[in-house]
């Protein structure tokens, strides 16, 4: 009887879209129940309207966003059409009687429309089960309204979210219970029940003060602009805070006694409760600290369910750029708050240890020195640096990359709680080495930024490493668009590029792609494709199919008996001796265009620099036992005039390499490898 889980239960604290790239990675993955854990106590100008306009109901901003990126997932029409009405904001300067209009039209859905606003074309797409819920939230709110704007003239429909007023309006469906209108609002949106409140539901306000003193009186002002003076503490408070009483309390600790005097603490939901003694994973996601994270770690009970859960992996990601409210706080002063809020500010004895299994921090790539990073500082890490993950997790500049990040952390749960995990990719890098191509360059790369694979759900990067060229191919890649460009100081060779490729590449899958112009990019789909599917973890592009190799040969290499005697039998004969010694038949070993699964390189470290390294590749892949497929690819070759480089003693390393690494076996695992060596580069 099989009584494995159908599959991994991760629980994600977030917030609004600080965690969107992640949550985006991890519901790709058909083995991961996700579920987000937020609080609601958001407070910016138009939800804090909302909030004092509806007495007890907390925030419903992110409740909104985290739904929102849901839909966007589902490509269907439908879904699609709900998410842009959800997230749709009435102009800024909108009148009452507009903003009733649009909303009485949304109530009266099954009437025929004599506008043709943007809004009431989205509602057509809608279900008929949605347009009723929509035309029911809608109507409980205009009835609260018409209650209570004589007593508030000052609510205004400007800049609010129609999301935020159809929540409104089921929370006042839902019996006042903010946990209950989630469930129902999660219902209308056929979201399934993924986004969970942290607390029982208590509308409470966030406060906070910083170190000077200065009182920050709502949420709004927790993590709106700051300047860099630190945000000492956090409070939850049953109503707002008189900003005038704190002023009478002379110096800062005077104020921060009141404010804990009269602060009150939320209780766990029971569902948060729950879903956290039984999670395979825990992430605490990056975000707006202070106001999206924080306070969920503030919940009575919330680090006891999380101590008790003893089998978990629990995963610690901290922002990459320093936001608005950490312009001061480094990686580890990040950690010693997540640690002090979880001890309910060491009013509770925690065993951190069992808080955390991992800490994600961002290894900055030279090549973005542009972002203001929130930089890691071992010396001042509390915990064993074997615990840290310490490598470049960026996406867009500041923000996660979402799959790569998911993959490594995937990686280090497989290893820890021994089950296998169907992986997804997110990103095709395609690693382009270059030795003095200005003849070529420009044209290859505007071919591979006209390659595209969002059709297979992919993005795509170009990685490109000059190897030492003395033309002018550096300060013309120096001004191309769209590429991560590396300089390596001195002729390295193709070998140390793509190696160097490798390390820097962020995607699932990597390509190495020549710069010569000899291959066409369109192939790389042939190559991509069975390593989407996960059919094969390694997928050469062949010329073995498509080429009348001696007429190929005698137009490169012309009277040169010498190369093209080297070049048409030393291929043959580097496939006969990967089949006798490796058994593997390649019949293009050297082909410049190759794909492979990203985690093949994890246990493996070379040592070739030039043409070789192809050959030791090969012989590192096989002893590991991967499958390689060949795929048929259009092939140009050059002539030796136009640029042509390889040579006789090139085939000749490549011949030794190939039997050099014939008793070759995998080395110890890389994550371990990487440990070691940032705990080595840290204490150095």
């Amino acid at each position: 009887m099989n009584n494995q889980k159908e599959g991994l239960k991760v629980v994600l604290f977030s917030g609004g879209r600080g965690t969107g790239s992640i949550s985006d990675a991890l519901l790709k993955y058909p083995d991961i129940e996700l579920t987000m854990l937020v609080n609601a106590y958001d407070d910016g100008k138009s939800t804090g309207l909302l909030r004092r306009f509806i007495p007890g109901m907390l925030g419903p901003s992110d409740i909104r966003k985290v739904v929102s990126s849901l839909l966007k997932h589902r490509p269907d029409r439908t879904s699609q059409a709900l998410c842009y009405l959800i997230e749709y904001r009435l102009p800024d300067g909108i009148k009452t009687a507009e903003a009733m209009s649009l909303i009485d039209q949304l109530i009266h859905w099954h009437i025929e429309q004599e506008t043709d606003h943007e809004i009431l074309r989205a509602k057509e797409q809608l279900s008929l089960s949605q347009l009723r819920d929509i035309s029911r939230y809608l109507t409980a709110f205009l009835h609260h309204y018409q209650t209570a704007i004589k007593e508030n003239p000052w609510f205004t429909f400007a800049d609010n979210s129609l999301g935020n007023l159809f929540f409104a309006g089921c929370f006042l469906l839902s019996g006042n219970d903010f946990n209950q209108a989630i469930t129902n609002f999660c219902d209308f949106a056929e979201v399934g029940q993924r986004v969970v409140n942290v607390t029982h539901g208590e509308n409470l306000v966030l406060t906070g003060i910083k170190e000077d003193g200065r009182f920050l009186a709502n949420e709004a002002t927790v993590q709106g602009p700051q300047d860099p003076t630190r945000i000492e503490e956090i409070f939850l408070h049953p109503n707002y805070v008189d900003a005038q009483t704190i002023e009478f309390k002379k110096g800062k600790n005077a104020r921060i006694e009141f404010l804990r005097e009269s602060e009150t603490l939320p209780h766990l939901n029971p569902v948060a409760d729950k879903l956290l003694r039984e999670a395979d994973i825990i992430i605490y996601g990056p975000g707006t600290q202070h106001s999206s994270l924080y306070p969920s770690y503030l919940t009575l009970g919330i680090a006891e369910a999380i101590n008790s859960n003893t089998r978990a992996e629990k995963i610690f990601i901290a922002n990459i750029a320093r936001d608005v409210d950490i312009l001061a706080e480094n990686a580890s002063t990040l950690v010693k708050g997540f640690t002090w809020y979880m001890s309910r500010k060491e009013t509770l004895v925690v065993d951190h240890d069992k808080l955390v299994t991992r800490f994600f921090f961002q290894k900055p790539d030279a090549a973005n020195a542009g972002a203001n990073y929130l930089p890691f500082i071992a010396g001042e890490f509390e915990f064993p640096l074997e615990k840290v993950v310490w490598i470049d997790l960026e996406g867009d500049m500041g923000k996660h990359s979402g799959g790569r990040t998911v993959s490594e952390l995937l990686i280090i749960v497989e290893e820890q709680l021994r089950k296998r995990i169907r992986h997804v990719p997110h990103k095709v890098s395609i690693v382009v080495p270059v030795l003095n191509e200005k003849r070529t360059i420009q044209k290859v790369l505007q071919n591979l930024r006209d390659v595209q694979f969002s059709d297979l759900g992919l993005e795509k990067e170009i990685i490109v490493i000059d190897g030492g060229s003395t033309d002018d191919s550096v300060s013309m890649l120096h001004n191309e668009p769209g590429i991560r460009f590396y300089e390596l100081n001195g002729k390295k060779g193709r070998g140390m590029a793509l190696r160097y490729g490798i390390e820097k590449a962020r995607g699932e899958i990597i390509v190495f792609f020549p710069s010569d112009g000899e291959y066409m990019a369109q192939d790389i789909s042939r190559v991509v494709s069975p390593l989407i599917n996960q059919e094969f973890p390694v997928v050469f592009g062949s010329r073995a199919f498509r080429s009348d190799l001696s007429g190929t040969l005698q137009r490169v290499y012309g009277n040169r008996g010498a190369l093209f005697t080297m070049s048409k039998y030393g291929g043959m004969l580097m496939s006969v001796m990967t089949l006798l010694i490796y058994q593997r038949y390649i019949g293009d070993p050297l082909t410049s265009i190759k794909g492979f699964n990203a985690r093949v390189f994890r246990d493996m470290e070379f040592r070739r620099a030039g043409v070789d390294f192809d050959m030791e590749l090969i012989a590192k892949v096989a002893r590991a036992k991967y499958s390689i497929l060949e795929v048929p690819v259009n092939y140009k070759a050059r002539t030796v005039k136009e640029g042509k480089k390889i040579t006789v003693g090139d085939g000749v390393k490549c011949l030794i390499t190939l039997m050099r690494f014939a008793n070759y076996s995998n080395p110890a695992s890389l994550l371990l490898e990487a440990r070691k060596a940032l705990t080595r580069e840290q204490r150095a």
